[in-house]
Formats: structure tokens, C-alpha cells, sequence
């Protein structure tokens, strides 16, 4: 389905959802990515119709807030709108693009800790949950995906690769 613009007529404050709400959105997609910060917690699949909803956990919001959200509040937030939802993770790159080795590891840690619960206690089939990987180098992505997958493998993989301005004359 190809997107359709809906002009504006007059100027109005809307909430970032209402770009995507069934009664005159701005344009309608059948592909969205979300997160509880830009639709809010208490949105559920209804909300969005006719559309493949990807589920962000929010993870960089969390963490460079200092929010206090459970991976499992995550989780139940997923599982009411998402077809495809993403572990919550805790970015290393909130520490600033310089991390240290064992920010990098705690952030692996407690990130792969919360995409552990997440398989565990899923309860809806019908919905996906991809494992989250970051890192700056292959190396450090390689470490995380080892790790994250020792006990199984998840529906899918979403990479976050965080590349430092020390590394990116290294990349091809």
C-alpha cells in the first residue's frame, strides 16, 4: 500500500501517534515503527489498523532518562500492539560513544538478562521477538549475539551498530 498525504488545513498540535490514527491521519503505511514513548503505554493494537506494527522497547529513552520501566511492563506493551517486537535493551553508546569495556558488558548483561525474561514469559504466538544487538565494531556484535543466543534463538535480529568517530575510517 503506497503512502497517501493528507494536507493539513489549518495548524494543530498533535501527539506523534496522531500521524498514524485511521481518522485522518496525515499519511496511512503499512509498516510502523513504535516505541511506548511516542504512542504511550497504553495504546493497544486497535489503535492501529491495517498496518505491520514494529514494537521498539525504548531502550535508549529508558536509559538516558532514567526512567524506571521493567522489562516485563515492556513486554505486555509489545504483546498489545506489536507483530514484530525488540527486546529491551540498555544501548552502551548512553554512556557517550567513548564506552569503556565493562559499560560495554554491564549493558550486554542487563540487556540480554531482559531479552531473556521477555522469551520466557511471552505469551502471545502471534507475536515476534527479535533479539537486540549493539556494539561498535563486528568483534563487540559478535560477543552480544554469542551471549544473547546461548540458551536460544529469537524470531529475528535488530543491530544497532554505534560506530565511534575513531572507527569509522576503519569501515568499509
Amino acid at each position: 500500500m503506497p503512502s497517501v498525504y493528507t494536507p493539513v488545513t489549518k495548524y494543530e498540535k498533535y501527539k506523534s501517534h496522531r500521524y498514524y490514527e485511521p481518522d485522518n491521519p496525515y499519511f496511512t503505511c503499512n509498516n510502523i515503527l513504535v516505541s511506548p514513548f511516542t504512542t504511550g503505554l497504553d495504546r493497544n493494537r486497535m489503535d492501529f489498523k491495517n498496518a505491520n506494527i514494529y514494537g521498539d522497547s525504548g531502550g535508549y529513552q529508558i536509559a538516558t532518562q532514567g526512567l524506571r520501566v521493567s522489562a516485563m511492563t515492556i513486554l505486555h506493551w509489545l504483546e498489545n500492539i506489536a507483530d514484530i517486537g525488540f527486546t529491551l535493551d540498555v544501548p552502551p553508546h548512553s554512556f557517550g560513544d567513548d564506552f569503556t569495556k565493562d559499560q560495554f558488558l554491564k549493558c550486554m548483561n542487563k540487556s540480554n538478562e531482559n531479552a531473556e525474561l521477555m522469551w520466557r514469559f511471552k505469551v502471545n504466538d502471534d507475536m515476534q521477538l527479535w533479539g537486540v544487538i549493539q556494539g561498535r565494531t563486528l568483534e563487540e556484535c559478535i560477543i552480544w549475539y554469542e551471549d544473547l543466543i546461548k540458551n536460544h534463538e529469537y524470531d529475528g535480529y535488530c543491530i544497532s551498530l554505534s560506530i565511534h568517530t575513531k572507527y569509522r575510517n576503519t569501515v568499509d
